[in-house]
């Protein structure tokens, strides 16, 4: 069977996307002790928790398959641009060190399209190029991929031989993503701020911008959901509510899963500022799985 590694491997929402596309995950590397918690209740202990620029890949020779998601938080469009520069910023430059001392078949990296714009990406096409890979990137929306969700990122491949990238799938709605969880989901109320932009009830379901949005507007049950974000500060993690039949319901983080096509066996946290965090900075497994089936 062929092997794979993940670093910067999060709860693991990859890695089932991987193993659906039949390979083994015999290693992962995520430096955050709570978040790898979650990763060991759903993949078992071959996870390293270490800073992923400090592992030793040597010890994972033979790896077939090494994936890759950096941090992203200083290229997102969502972070202010006085902010000084995240201290994660060059965390990607890993994969390098990680591609020397294993020799993988393949290498996929993931990221927020402004990533592709950064030196370190630039810094590590470069080196793999001198490595003896192909490299060839795109930006996906995971939504083309059968994702019941609008998410556009850069998916780099870097293969021993050229390999293509998966063909698009048709739109899935967020709401038939969820219909079976409505009833079971807490009814709430809007904020005031809300209730202000939106005075009457909508005419049909449709998803309401609660936290962190760049404008309110709504989002209609025949389309897929907006990006999911990685929130989870404090009480600020319901990103979305929704209104369903003649009631305001809670999207909870197990909605968001649904989202990010993460099956219902995947065990979430039992704290929902964690759950949606690990949820938001995850790979969709449906869009991974499609990826990971590429490579031959």
């Amino acid at each position: 069977m062929r092997t794979a590694l993940t670093i910067f491997s999060g709860g693991g929402l990859a890695d089932v996307g991987i193993k659906a596309a039949g390979f083994k995950v015999v290693g992962a590397i995520e430096r955050d002790r709570l978040i790898a918690e979650t990763y060991q209740v759903n993949h078992g202990d071959n996870i390293l928790i270490e800073d992923a620029l400090d592992v030793d890949y040597s010890q994972f020779q033979g790896v077939d398959f090494i994936h890759a998601s950096p941090p992203c938080q200083h290229y997102s469009k969502a972070r202010l641009s006085s902010l000084p520069d995240h201290q994660d910023k060059d965390a990607g430059l890993a994969v390098i060190a990680a591609a020397k001392a294993i020799k993988p078949r393949w290498i996929t990296i993931e990221n927020v399209p402004d990533y592709g714009k950064s030196e370190t990406y630039r810094v590590i096409r470069e080196s793999l190029w001198e490595l003896g890979y192909w490299v060839s990137d795109a930006v996906i929306n995971f939504a083309d991929l059968g994702v019941p969700q609008n998410r556009k990122r850069l998916i780099m491949i870097a293969a021993r031989s050229l390999v293509g990238f998966p063909l698009s799938r048709p739109h899935r709605s967020w709401y038939s993503a969820i219909a079976d969880l409505i009833p079971t989901l807490p009814i709430t109320s809007l904020a005031d701020w809300q209730a202000k932009k939106l005075p009457h009830p909508p005419e049909s379901p449709c998803l309401i911008p609660r936290v962190g949005c760049h404008e309110f507007r709504l989002i209609d049950c025949d389309r897929p959901a907006p990006t999911i974000r990685a929130l989870g500060h404090d009480r600020n993690w319901r990103q979305f509510d929704m209104f369903s039949g003649d009631s305001y319901r809670i999207i909870t983080p197990r909605c968001a899963a649904r989202f990010q096509s993460v099956p219902d066996s995947f065990t979430l946290p039992d704290k929902n500022p964690l759950a949606w965090k690990i949820i938001g900075n995850g790979i969709p497994c449906q869009g991974m799985e499609a990826i990971a089936r590429c490579l031959s």
